[in-house]
Parts: C-alpha cells; sequence; structure tokens
C-alpha cells in the first residue's frame, strides 16, 4: 500500500480515523484500485495508547529519536557485557520515556495514569524490537507490542566481558568495580519493577480496550451499511 495513504490515515485525529479510512476506501474502489481500497478497509482503528505513540513519533521526532538511540545503547552494552554501561543506558531509557510519557499527557489532556503507562510500555517495546522501530520512526504502529517484544532486552543483564588474569592494578580497583556492579543490579530491579507494572497495566487496560475495539468497528460497519441503503434508495 502507498505509504502516502497510511499517512493519510495515521496522522488523523482519532475520532476521524474510520471515517476517514472508509471514505478513503470509498474513494479508492471508485477509482479502480480495489486492492489498495481493499487494504485500507482492513487497517485497524489503534488503541489510544497506539494513537498516541504514533503522534508522538510525529511530532516530537527528536525525543523519539532519542529513545531510539538509547535502545541501541543499551543492546551495544549487552553484546559488549558492559554492565555500566547497561546501568547508563537505562537511567537514559526512563528518562527519555519520562518525558515522552508527559508529552503524551499533554497530548490527550485528562488521561488515566493507566492509559500514560500503556503509552510509555508501546514506547518501550517498539523502541529496542527491530521489527517494530521502523515503524515507531514512521509513527504507523498499528497495535500495542507484546510484552516479549522488549522483555528479553529490558529484564537482562549483559554477559559478563571477557577478561584477562588480574593483575595487581585491577586487585586494587575490585572493591570499586563491585560498587558498580551493585549499582547496576540496583537499576536492573528497579527497571524490572517498572516492567512488571507495566504489564499488570497493559492486561488490564487490554480487555477494556478490546471490547471498544469490537464496538467501534462493529459500528463502523453499521454506519458503512447504512450509507450504503441510502445511496441505493436515493439511486
Amino acid at each position: 500500500m502507498d505509504d502516502a495513504l497510511l499517512d493519510e490515515l495515521y496522522s488523523a485525529p482519532l475520532d476521524e480515523f474510520v471515517t476517514r479510512r472508509d471514505a478513503l476506501a470509498r474513494s479508492l474502489r471508485k477509482d479502480g484500485r480495489r486492492d489498495d481500497a481493499t487494504a485500507v478497509a482492513a487497517v485497524r482503528k489503534p488503541s489510544v495508547p497506539v494513537w498516541a505513540a504514533n503522534q508522538l513519533a510525529r511530532r516530537n521526532r527528536p525525543a523519539v529519536e532519542r529513545l531510539l538511540e538509547v535502545g541501541d545503547a543499551m543492546r551495544r552494552a549487552m553484546e559488549h557485557g558492559d554492565r555500566e554501561a547497561f546501568a547508563a543506558a537505562q537511567r537514559d531509557q526512563s528518562e527519555a520515556l519520562r518525558k515522552l510519557r508527559d508529552a503524551a499527557g499533554r497530548l490527550l489532556g485528562e488521561a488515566t495514569d493507566d492509559m500514560l503507562d500503556r503509552v510509555a510500555a508501546a514506547l518501550r517495546a517498539a523502541s529496542v524490537d527491530e521489527g517494530l522501530r521502523p515503524r515507531l520512526q514512521a509513527g504507523r504502529l498499528d497495535e500495542e507490542p507484546e510484552v516479549g517484544g522488549f522483555g528479553a532486552l529490558a529484564g537482562m543483564t549483559p554477559a559478563p566481558a571477557r577478561r584477562e588474569r588480574p593483575q595487581p592494578a585491577e586487585e586494587r580497583s575490585e572493591r570499586r568495580r563491585r560498587e558498580r556492579v551493585t549499582q547496576a543490579q540496583e537499576a536492573l530491579r528497579e527497571a524490572k519493577a517498572l516492567q512488571r507494572e507495566l504489564e499488570a497495566a497493559a492486561r488490564r487496560a487490554e480487555r477494556v480496550a478490546e471490547k471498544a475495539r469490537r464496538d467501534a468497528d462493529a459500528a463502523a460497519a453499521a454506519v458503512e451499511r447504512a450509507e450504503q441503503d441510502l445511496a441505493e434508495a436515493k439511486g
């Protein structure tokens, strides 16, 4: 499907999504572009957290790019077994997510803490998932990422770096190294606690969102049938 068509949908206000999607699909059918029309009609209305994440990617691009950079730093630190760098990247990630969560609050207006937590969870997951990163950058996420998409990275500790046999100078700094490891472990525990909280919030909200999504799709289908009936009656 043409990226411009997707941008037209995903940049729309959430309460206009279904109307624009259906109108665009009808227009494409009239133009004989049946494949595009079918593809457009199949695009599901995003949940509020996904819509907010997409808008942040479009309107707060530097902040989202920063989150993606931090995700790269976490991955590099893990690959090199650099615990200190990994802990620092986790702190940077928390700060980047805090700023984006605040921006989501301004974007959504009167949003609950659970809703803002779901926005942060979607951003965190997409920022470290190789398959979702391009969609986040383009502002075209279509659903809330699975927890497993980021748990494998956010919940792991870096593999120990390979070291040569300790030399006297290293032995003198061993106590400082252990202190850094302790700090990194504490940062990891905090990150895991945040992950568990976000997962619980996501599960609670998912049930409500799924029902609302089904109801909205049913309502949209009813509107389209009514419009077709009206057109036939006028015909």
